[in-house]
Order: structure tokens, then sequence, then C-alpha cells
């Protein structure tokens, strides 16, 4: 019985992981020695590191290249991106940006039209995530968007809108935008009469005004908004050429985000 106990005491389960510090212990530690064992963490991050593979199977964990796409830190997973589109730090190499369908201003506030921006990418098959350029009482785009400041914005059909963030701030975008995530264009239309788009929003991408359709959830038509041109690409009349009864029905812009 003794020798059984005596046996027990020296070995522990191998999925358990224990303090070696020998002040806490009568004896040496039972455990490999850190400087020649193959469970050291310099041995195994340098194992890692050589066979190129991650020692992790959750998503986002082995980083960058892992095979499993993280959106909280990757936009894309370099690899399994096509050719040009998704760069070795896993960021989209340009952004997405195009117009939505004829909406009331009943969004379901700024989080309605963001889903909207979403399914709508969704279905046509654009890569990654949208939000609406809108802005209410409490947020507006200038704050509350992912910003490229290194890579430029394109239209979904392939002309550019600005070199970046700050280009499109300054100078609004080179192009006007106004095909929708199909790349499909709008019909000829009367500049900020016909292709009014919902924005509530300055060029500089802050909130214009103090009514925003009730933060996006009511149509009345008592109540008016700035809204935008989409078929204009001059400064500040893109986003900004006059105001619409909240009554209406109108677009607005979705802009792909970035991690920056």
């Amino acid at each position: 019985m003794f020798l059984a106990l005596a046996l027990g005491s020296c070995f522990q389960p191998t999925g358990s992981r224990t303090d070696t510090d020998a002040s806490t212990g009568p004896g040496p530690s039972t455990g490999p020695d850190p400087s020649t064992g193959p469970d050291s963490a310099t041995d195994s991050a340098t194992s890692d590191l050589t066979e190129g593979t991650s020692s992790s199977t959750t998503a986002g964990e082995g980083g960058c290249g892992d095979g499993l796409l993280d959106p909280k830190t990757e936009e894309c997973e370099y690899g399994d991106a096509p050719p040009g589109v998704c760069d070795r730090d896993c960021r989209r190499v340009q952004m997405l940006v195009f117009l939505s369908e004829m909406y009331p201003a009943a969004l379901g506030g700024l989080a309605g039209a963001d889903d909207i921006c979403r399914t709508e990418a969704l279905a046509a098959g654009l890569p990654g995530t949208y939000r609406a350029w809108l802005s209410d009482a409490g947020s507006q785009p200038a704050d509350s968007f992912g910003k490229a400041m290194k890579r430029p914005y394109v239209r979904v059909d392939g002309p550019q809108i600005a070199a970046n963030w700050d280009g499109l701030m300054k100078a609004g975008p080179a192009v006007p935008i106004n095909v929708n995530a199909f790349g499909e264009p709008l019909p000829d239309t009367l500049p900020c009469l016909e292709d009014v788009v919902w924005t509530g929003t300055a060029a500089d991408g802050v909130r214009q005004g103090d009514v925003f359709c009730d933060d996006w959830t009511a149509d009345m038509s008592d109540s008016s908004v700035a809204v935008g041109s989409a078929g204009s690409p001059v400064s500040p009349e893109w986003t900004s050429c006059t105001v619409l009864s909240c009554g209406a029905l109108a677009r607005f812009y979705c802009f792909e985000q970035a991690l920056e």
C-alpha cells in the first residue's frame, strides 16, 4: 500500500499545468527541463514559425493567413481571396461604396440602415462590412466609420471615388456615387430633385442640422432632413444639396468599413 502511494505521488495528469517553483515543494520538479524539453514556450513558438502553421484551431487565434477569417482583426483572409483583393496584412486593397435602393426615412435607426447596407451587399456578393452614410443626434460618420486612411474608396463597378478618407472629406467623390450594389447605374435624373439621398451629414462627415427624422425611425411629413445628390460628384452637393421631407422616399450611401 505504501508503495502504491509513493508511486502515485510521482505522476500527474499530462493535461494539467502546475507551478514548478522549487520553493513550493520538498523535492525537484518532475516536469520536463524547460531548457531541453520540446514543450517549452520558446521551442513551441519556433516550431510553429518553422512549420508555418498555427497551433490553434480557434478562428482568428492563428493570425493573418491561418485560413480562418476573424472579422475583429481581419478584413479578408490572405490566400483565400482573389489576386489583388487582399494584402499580406489581411486588409482589403480598396474599400467599396454603393447606393442603396429606395426607402422611407423610418429605417429602423442607424442600426437598421446599416443592416440594409449589409443585406444588399450580401445579395450582390460583395465582401466586407458596410455602414450607412447617415448621422443622427448621437452619431456621425466622422466618428463612427472605420476609415481607410491609406487605401482608396471605389464604386463597386470600378471607378475610384477618392484616394483615401481624407481625400473624400476634402474634395468629395471624384465620380458620382450613383450605382447600386450590383453596379447598376441610376437612370438619368434631375440633380438634387430625383436623385436625392438621405444623409443628415455635411461633406466633412459631421451631422448637419438637428432633425434626423426622429433618428431615422419616423417618416413624418412635417419634418425635413438634409439630403445629398447621388448624381453629383461636387462637394458638398453629393451629401448636402437641399432638405427633404421625412415623409418622402430616398436612397442612401453604403460604405465598406476599414479596420485601420
